[in-house]
Formats: structure tokens, sequence, C-alpha cells
């Protein structure tokens, strides 16, 4: 098996491109891990918006962005699967745009991506996922997500749980369970968006996050610990990356 490395680097000064470079260069350098030529994904954790917390921090995007448009990539994409607001306005109102055109990266809603089937074991409590095709197509999948709790139960997952915006609204509806609300409490799904697959809550989100994992592991994963979150709405500023 693999052994992962870690880093755990401060941010000094606000320069968080800086910290990135450090914390890279203590696990090998970008290269080991993003050959040149490579069509890149970039999966931050936008769930919801307009907030400015419990999301991945725009600062922490653009450094990873920035840093990935270093290694001469074939291409480069921004992409995420909104639950709590639709993608496109999370993307508009942090900017992204602008912030992808400054590097000459692409910006992919995954709910509306067509989705590509991935069978699964039967341990997850599904036999397949629709995995995104721009997801799919990647050679290389960076997960940016941010250090904080669920809101439920959960563990702390960490980047694990970040892939959840890869389940798109297409298939699983737009706050990923309207399959099943579409019957229980049709008030809290949208019309026309309720998803054709059984929503990811079920049989478990564990289960859930296990099979979005299984279906394309992240090949890097760079944590916004700016802030970190208990998941009930209590922010610790720590200015750190993982």
């Amino acid at each position: 098996m693999r052994k992962t490395k870690v880093s755990l680097v401060r941010i000094h000064e606000q320069n968080t491109y800086a910290a990135l470079k450090n914390a890279i260069e203590l696990i090998g350098g970008m290269e080991p891990t993003i050959p040149s030529g490579s069509k890149i994904l970039i999966k931050p954790n936008l769930v919801m918006c307009p907030t400015e917390r419990g999301i991945t921090n725009p600062v922490v995007l653009e450094a990873v962005l920035k840093l990935a448009s270093t290694t001469s990539p074939k291409q480069i994409v921004i992409g995420e699967g909104s639950a709590d607001s639709y993608t496109w306005t999370s993307f508009r109102l942090l900017n992204i745009y602008d912030m992808a055109s400054r590097y000459g990266a692409e910006v992919r809603d995954l709910n509306v991506d067509e989705g590509v089937r991935v069978k699964m074991p039967d341990a997850v409590g599904r036999d397949h996922v629709m995995l995104p095709r721009t997801v799919a197509e990647a050679d290389i999948v960076i997960s940016v997500p941010t250090f904080k709790l669920w809101m439920g139960d959960l563990p702390m997952s960490l980047s694990l749980k970040n892939l959840f915006g890869c389940y798109g609204a297409r298939y699983y509806g737009h706050n990923k369970t309207s399959h099943e609300l579409a019957k229980t409490d049709p008030r809290r799904t949208l019309q026309g968006e309720v998803g054709i697959e059984r929503g990811i809550h079920h049989p478990s989100v564990e289960q859930s996050i296990a099979a979005m994992n299984l279906a394309r592991p992240s090949d890097l994963t760079v944590i916004d610990a700016i802030e970190g979150s208990d998941g009930k709405g209590n922010y610790v500023r720590m200015d750190m990356l993982m």
C-alpha cells in the first residue's frame, strides 16, 4: 500500500501561496504528483452561498490554482456541485469565474455534468455511482476542502466528504436527497430537479462517502485550515494549510 505523505504549514503574514508552496515541497513537490500536460480538476467545497464560512476560502483556492498553473497543464477545471445553493450562484458570488480567467482555467457545474456509470462493491450499499464526466476524464483531481466537522454525527473526514459534490443533481437531485424528499417532503425539493438515483444519504452518508472515493479518489488534497469549525457554528482561527 502506498504511504500518504502529510505536511502541516502555518500561513505567515497572510501569504497563503508561499505557505502552499512550502507544504507541497515538504511532500516532495508538484512534479511527482502532477506530470506536465495533465488535465487537472480542482474540487473546492462550495456547498452553499452566500457565506464566508464553512466553505473553501477563495484565497486558498486561488493559491492552488496558481500553483497548478505552473505545471504546464493541458487543462485546468474548477468543478463543484453545490447542494444548498445553485453552483453558478456560488461561482458568481465568490468571483470564481474571474479567478479562473486569470489562469486560463475553466469552470464546471458538476450538478449538470453528464455522468459515467462506475460499478461499486456491495459493501457501499449501491451497485453503481454516476461519476461526472469532468471528474472521470481528469488525469489529476485536487481536493480543496475546508477544515471542519460535519453538522451531523460523523467525525471529521477532511477530504473524503468533499467528494460529495461529485454526486451531481442531474442524477441525485439538487440537495442530494431530493429523490426521496419528493415523496416525503416535497416542499424541500425543486420542481424538475429531484434526480433519478437513490439519494446519497441512503443507505448511509458513510457508505456514500466511501462509494465516491472508490469511484475516483483524489490525487492531492490541500486542506484550507485558515479557520477550523466544530460543525455547530463555532470557528477558531488557525492560519494553517494541510
